[in-house]
């Protein structure tokens, strides 16, 4: 009797032991891709990388394509991350994926995804590391030196790019407003200002269409972008808008005066005093003719080492 007790204990430890070494597989619910559709966006020649959520059944998942076809340069990992670099200029895609886990329960959904080709600036700004950008991240030195003894008020900046101006503006108080044709390099100054912990306000806009109002903005400064900034017409517009007081801010590559740049086709702008002329019936309250390294590059990246001619002009509405 005794013989078959200890029988029955062994059998017993040994079922016990063997559920523990293959414990039953469990799902936490139905399988689902939890994705949806349309993905994000991408751009030609720019990575990208965008990864397919899911929820219940039973992990590993393995992923799969089940109809249609991927941007080309695009693949589908067995981890469920579309990533790549696309090939394939503007256009839609539709395809399906299937997920499948440990017990072989499948879910399967539908996906739209499209490629554009960059335009104009929106390229330049495609890169996630900054490391990447041809541009210049930090203010720029004239406008700092400018706005240190300045009450905060409302600023605009005029082609404001990834915004290096108007988020540093915005840490100094100011309320700041920026347009520029390129959405891509608005959206990168919209998530910085976020990231520093202010708010500024983007405008697409050509800088021509721009509605710069009456008497509006306290400093406006143009650095760096090509503006017909000796036009009579449009430095009447900035002056309307300038409240009693404002300053209007240029800092901007002129074409040398020895004419060593033949690729630089000559303007108005680019004769001697030009800006001065243009602006006089303003107070000219710094003017600067000068050669040296424009600081619109990225010191971290490929940066033009070449001293060019650079004019400066602040003036103040009186």
């Amino acid at each position: 009797m005794n013989k078959l007790r200890r029988v029955l204990v062994w059998l017993t430890l040994l079922l016990i032991l063997g559920g523990a070494a293959h414990p039953q597989l469990t799902s936490s619910g139905p399988l689902a891709i939890v994705t949806r559709s349309p993905l994000p966006q991408g751009w030609f020649d720019i990575p990208y990388s965008q990864t397919l959520g899911v929820t219940g059944g039973v992990p590993p998942y393995a992923w799969s394509m089940t109809s249609g076809s991927l941007p080309g340069g695009l693949t589908l990992e067995r981890g469920g991350v579309i990533s790549g670099t696309p090939t394939s200029k503007d256009g839609s895609f539709n395809f399906t994926v299937q997920v499948k886990d440990t017990t072989g329960a499948t879910a399967t959904a539908p996906f739209a995804l499209t490629i554009r080709e960059p335009q104009g600036f929106d390229g330049v700004y495609l890169f996630s590391d900054p490391l990447h950008t041809v541009f210049a991240t930090e203010p720029n030195t004239f406008l700092v030196s400018t706005i240190k003894n300045l009450k905060p008020g409302k600023a605009l900046d005029i082609g404001m790019g990834q915004g290096r101006n108007a988020v540093y503006l915005a840490t100094q108080g100011w309320d700041v407003t920026g347009c520029d044709i390129a959405d891509e390099g608005m959206k990168i100054a919209a998530q910085n200002a976020a990231k520093a912990g202010f708010h500024i306000t983007t405008t697409h806009a050509r800088l021509e269409d721009y509605d710069y109002g009456k008497e509006r903005w306290d400093l406006i400064y143009i650095i760096y972008v090509d503006a017909p900034v000796v036009d009579p017409l449009y430095v009447a517009r900035i002056r309307t808008a300038l409240k009693p007081g404002g300053l209007v801010l240029i800092d901007t590559p002129r074409r040398p005066l020895d004419n060593s740049a033949p690729q630089w086709q000559e303007r108005d702008s680019d004769q001697i005093n030009a800006l001065t002329k243009a602006w006089s019936d303003m107070q000219i309250v710094f003017y600067e003719d000068t050669v040296g390294i424009a600081d619109w590059w990225n010191s971290k990246g490929p940066r033009l080492e070449e001293k060019i001619r650079i004019v400066r002009l602040l003036a103040r509405k009186m």
